[in-house]
């Protein structure tokens, strides 16, 4: 699914440089095109672990809109 930039928020966060060097070779490691993407993928595994429900709910509101 390709979103419109006014479907996007902007979130900003510092990282300690040993953790965004961690990122970075996961990354080259991984299929991960970007950080962001990265990112993204990691919150949607912590709601799919902590928050099932709030997942799928969201993902089903992506899917009617």
């Amino acid at each position: 699914m390709i979103m419109s930039e006014k479907e996007l928020d902007t979130i900003s966060l510092k990282v300690t440089k040993k953790f965004n060097q961690a990122i970075e070779k996961f990354i080259i490691l991984d299929s991960h095109m970007s950080k962001s993407d990265f990112i993204r993928d990691a919150i949607r595994d912590k709601l799919r672990l902590e928050a099932p429900q709030l997942l799928k709910e969201m993902l089903k509101e992506e899917a009617d809109s």
